[in-house]
């Protein structure tokens, strides 16, 4: 959906976190497993050390940045708040949510496609608990997206990305993003 973003609001400059985040921390491109093997304290650190050089003195040749990041990972069934205080220099909060078959769904294609395994739901293997587990990981998102809004006094914008409706989704996106 972002990259549709991009492409509608050519203003902005969207950044893959993930892809920037492992360029910088000198990992290769998805191996995520090594990612997760990290240290939290470390990758905290280092998350804080690259938004700074984003917004203070990474070149640009766009106004606007959109950082494509997470405010939670969920490896092995386990939640990790993977904000820090670089959060508070985003100017706008979205949440992108989905409905959890939906998400599923497209987990399980990327995995066959990828071959990336995501560690999100430890021992779960049925699909109707792996749904709920992934109803309650958009709730913990959303939850922590409005306590860090109401901490760093920023809006906060729920987008819901159904049925694979990226025009649908980018433009309600654009609509928040230039109201601000």
């Amino acid at each position: 959906m972002l990259t549709e973003v991009g492409h509608k609001f050519p203003d902005c400059e969207v950044i893959k976190g993930s892809t920037l985040f492992m360029e910088w921390l000198g990992i290769e491109p998805d191996n995520y497993a090594m990612l997760i093997s990290m240290s939290n304290d470390h990758k905290d650190k280092e998350m804080e050390k690259m938004v700074n050089w984003i917004i203070n003195e990474r070149s640009r040749t766009k106004p606007h940045i959109l950082l494509d990041a997470h405010f939670l990972n969920f490896n092995y069934g386990i939640p990790t708040d993977v904000t820090g205080a670089w959060i508070s220099q985003m100017n706008i909060y979205f949440v992108i949510t989905a409905p959890s078959d939906e998400i599923l769904t497209r987990i399980e294609n990327d995995e066959k496609i990828s071959g990336r395994e995501r560690p999100m739901f430890n021992e779960i293997v049925d699909r109707a608990a792996k749904i709920d587990k992934l109803r309650s990981y958009q709730k913990m998102t959303v939850d922590r997206a409005h306590e860090l809004g109401a901490m760093y006094g920023k809006n906060v914008y729920e987008i819901l990305n159904k049925n694979g409706d990226l025009a649908s989704a980018a433009n309600t996106f654009i609509d928040n993003l230039t109201r601000g």
